[in-house]
């Protein structure tokens, strides 16, 4: 009897243990337990050092999109192909009359048709056996609806909840980006110009000659700036100590917000994310001369000037 108090003393402290390490977690808020972003600087090999010297300069630019696509999953369920059709068809109707009244026009609804499949059931049939039975068909159907600002958008959710549809499988957002991929690019040079004049003049008498330069442009949709998590810290099924019953917890759907942008740059702004944007980055790499690169002349070709390649060990 003392051996078994014991055990559960420590059963209790492990519980004990176990929680108070959550709730740390959870008082530091639901993204306490993520890693830091922070990676070491990685010392560069001496030949990469005595061939180069390499300045980036990033910018980010946020842009507020100038319309957005909605699309909606039309389903519907019937023992025949032809009635699942006519399903969805009064459903797409009854959609498209209420968009109406929000003055969108069928020019800014498309209906894009997926599939229809067979659905099984088993059924029971002889010598206790059960047999997997063709008993109708599933129909979907997609419904893309574009929307100018997000206020329309917010109604074109309110319409399809009214007219029966709740699966909306995906929202994309659009601008024209031309202008802000150019100022993207102009700020990360201008960042890596910058950094150049502090770094290398501090460093060395003469600034080095630039060789090259290198750009690479990237854009982020609002989608891919989206952060889900389950706000839980319990397993789906346990085991209490007690009874050895299992305990089926409650089902916890996941959680999402929007991020934003959370990587740095050297050009960004910090105002808070408080609504989707698309995310355009420019980083910019100019490449100067290591002053470790020498320039001798070499008599057995005629007195031309030739570039050492050999580094300094």
């Amino acid at each position: 009897m003392v051996f078994k108090n014991k055990i559960l003393h420590l059963l209790s402290l492990s519980l004990v243990f176990k929680f108070s390490l959550v709730a740390n977690a959870q008082m530091g808020g639901n993204r306490a337990t993520e890693l830091s972003t922070n990676q070491k600087l990685t010392q560069l090999s001496v030949a990469a050092a005595n061939s180069h010297i390499a300045i980036e300069g990033t910018c980010q630019k946020r842009v507020t999109p100038t319309s957005m696509r909605l699309i909606w999953a039309v389903t519907a369920e019937e023992k025949e192909a032809v009635a699942c059709r006519k399903s969805t068809e009064a459903k797409v109707e009854k959609i498209t009359a209420a968009l109406a009244s929000l003055r969108i026009g069928k020019e800014k609804i498309f209906e894009d048709f997926i599939s229809a499949i067979p659905r099984f059931e088993w059924v029971e049939g002889e010598q206790n056996a059960l047999i997997e039975t063709q008993t109708g068909y599933r129909m979907q159907t997609n419904l893309h609806i574009a929307a100018e600002t997000n206020e329309q958008a917010m109604k074109v959710v309110e319409a399809a909840l009214n007219s029966g549809l709740t699966d909306l499988i995906g929202v994309d957002y659009t601008a024209d980006l031309t202008q802000p991929q150019n100022d993207a690019r102009l700020g990360a040079i201008a960042a890596a110009k910058k950094k150049s004049e502090t770094i290398l003049s501090a460093i060395f008498d003469e600034k080095p000659k630039a060789i090259n330069v290198q750009e690479q442009t990237q854009v982020r949709l609002p989608a891919d700036m989206y952060d889900s998590f389950e706000n839980v810290a319990a397993n789906n099924l346990t085991t209490h100590y007690k009874d050895q019953r299992n305990h089926i917890f409650a089902y916890r759907p996941q959680n999402a917000y929007y991020a934003g942008q959370t990587k740095a740059a050297d050009d960004k702004s910090y105002a808070l994310p408080m609504k989707p944007e698309i995310v355009v980055e420019s980083t910019v790499v100019i490449y100067y001369q290591s002053p470790s690169t020498r320039t001798i002349v070499d008599q057995k070709n005629d007195g031309f000037v030739h570039r050492d390649q050999s580094r300094l060990e």
